[in-house]
């Protein structure tokens, strides 16, 4: 039985308590808050509880459940930059006050430091990211990035077979930031970007596992571009195909950021020597 506390100082004055629950615990199933809740295994101010109550600011969370918070695990740290395994179905940063993400968890580890993420991988996404021990660091990082110096490899599986096995695609991509979606088109037009994705093929069959490295980085480019090629993401229910999803029961996005090298000029070149790399969870 894993004990987490927390004291609720979020954006707004109050929050319904299964919605707050998924905040603080990032992937916990609404199974296992009603469990915690009939188990009155929940407290408020040391009071238990047994029903979706209203949390206030100020008020004191314990909650006792078997589920496992997923950590961020160290990969590599020196005195500049921390790797991190991102776990999918946790935010790089907190969008929300109060969210646990790994942004969070890297001041709770350096309380003394000013870590930053340096970029992002998508909620859903889980692998290799950066961040940064100084904000000098974290500016040569991004600088690091815009320049191009940083190469990222993802692992997939799609549904179908690319054809040809290896490939460079060019397209253009808008983002409805009302529906946090995007599409991709074969053509510029008003507020449109361009993409460049390179894919290649491990081992192809019904479901193919590809290598894809992403030459822009834009929202959901990867999953986005691959539906647009014919070949979307297994688990992916936004832009993917929901009853290939269900057929071969996927209930997560089989998508990883597996590689991370540099090519950077300046104070990061000793990074040049290294190179990382972790196995896909699928």
């Amino acid at each position: 039985m894993n004990r987490y506390s927390q004291m609720v100082s979020g954006q707004r004055e109050s929050y319904r308590l299964k919605e707050y629950l998924k905040l603080m615990l990032p992937g916990i199933s609404s199974g296992a808050i009603s469990n915690a809740l009939r188990q009155r295994d929940i407290l408020i101010n040391g009071e238990r509880v047994r029903d979706d109550v209203v949390l206030h600011s100020g008020d004191m969370l314990d909650v006792f459940t078997s589920f496992e918070r997923k950590l961020p695990q160290v990969v590599f740290v020196d005195d500049n930059i921390l790797i991190v395994n991102k776990p999918a179905e946790l935010s790089s940063v907190s969008v929300l006050k109060d969210e646990f993400s790994v942004a969070t968890w890297a001041q709770s580890q350096y309380p003394n430091e000013d870590v930053r993420v340096c970029h992002r991988l998508d909620y859903l996404t889980g692998g290799l990211l950066i961040l940064a021990r100084t904000q000098a660091v974290h500016e040569q990082v991004i600088a690091a990035f815009r320049n191009h110096w940083v190469n990222k490899e993802y692992v997939c599986l799609v549904v179908g077979s690319p054809y040809p096995l290896k490939r460079t695609c060019d397209a253009y991509l808008v983002k409805n930031a009302k529906t946090a979606r995007v599409f991709v088109c074969p053509d510029e037009r008003r507020g449109a970007k361009p993409i460049r994705t390179t894919y290649e093929v491990v081992k192809a069959g019904a479901v193919s596992r590809v290598k894809v490295t992403p030459h822009t980085g834009r929202t959901h480019q990867i999953r986005a571009h691959m539906a647009y090629l014919g070949f979307p993401l297994l688990g992916d229910d936004q832009y993917g195909n929901r009853e290939a999803n269900k057929g071969y029961k996927a209930r997560c996005l089989n998508l990883s950021a597996t590689k991370l090298s540099f090519q950077c000029e300046g104070t990061l070149s000793y990074l040049n020597e290294k190179a990382f790399s972790l196995e896909a969870p699928f």
